[in-house]
């Protein structure tokens, strides 16, 4: 069994850590050794607060162009993180995201089907409520480019809600699965929505009740049913 706590000791010596104000450069140099794949960003009181990948940079520099080489790691960081405790099965956070007995119990509450393995195809399927909104049967589809149970997941990810959402066309969406010297489990997940403003908006928007929270709410409720067996509406 894939405990968090069996791979600590590992990861400690895999984790690499940086400050806000931490320069492009800075990390840029981390990431360039293999066995510092992610930075985590923490405040002064050395809280974790986000996470920084090659491909955070990667995206800065196809947004901001040479504008890029100013930011900063408060800047550049993928947050929030989301954990759970030492000894949550790495296994169990992978059945979340990818295993359609859990993945349709949280967020949106569409279930995923995922043929795991690279070039497999990816769809999310509308509930009954969705329906009834007139969404399709197959409301979101992908192709899986990377898969390493427990640890990581790269796909495409393309909304089919309408003819205008289709023709936005494939975003890449990369979950990662990690332990931490603080005894935790990290998932982060990077959405590189280039291209596609309408998915991005949505993405990155507040709660509400007519379907916005984005991936804040997904995580912390993919959070809230891993820990105590509860969605946050069901706790």
């Amino acid at each position: 069994m894939n405990l968090v706590q069996h791979i600590l000791e590992d990861a400690q010596r895999r984790l690499a850590v940086l400050r806000l104000d931490a320069s492009i450069g800075d990390i840029a140099g981390i990431l360039a050794n293999p066995v510092t794949p992610l930075v985590v960003i923490c405040d002064s009181t050395g809280v974790a607060l986000g996470v920084v990948s090659s491909m955070d940079i990667v995206n800065a520099l196809s947004r901001d162009r040479s504008e890029a080489v100013n930011a900063n790691a408060a800047a550049l960081m993928t947050q929030p993180i989301r954990s759970c405790t030492p000894d949550e099965t790495l296994q169990s956070i992978w059945d979340a995201i990818t295993d359609p007995k859990w993945n349709g119990r949280y967020g949106y509450q569409a279930v995923s089907e995922y043929d795991l393995k690279p070039g497999g195809k990816y769809r999310a399927k509308a509930n009954d409520q969705m329906k009834s909104y007139g969404l399709p049967e197959v409301m979101i589809d992908g192709e899986v480019l990377e898969v390493k149970p427990p640890f990581k997941l790269v796909q495409t990810y393309r909304w089919l809600f309408n003819e205008e959402h289709e023709k936005e066309g494939f975003t890449r969406l990369t979950f990662e699965i990690k332990a931490t010297e603080g005894g935790f489990s990290m998932l982060t997940v990077t959405h590189d929505v280039t291209g596609a403003p309408m998915m991005s908006k949505a993405t990155q928007s507040e709660f509400s009740t007519d379907g916005g929270g984005g991936w804040d709410w997904i995580l912390s409720d993919i959070k809230s049913l891993l820990e105590s067996g509860k969605t946050m509406s069901e706790a």
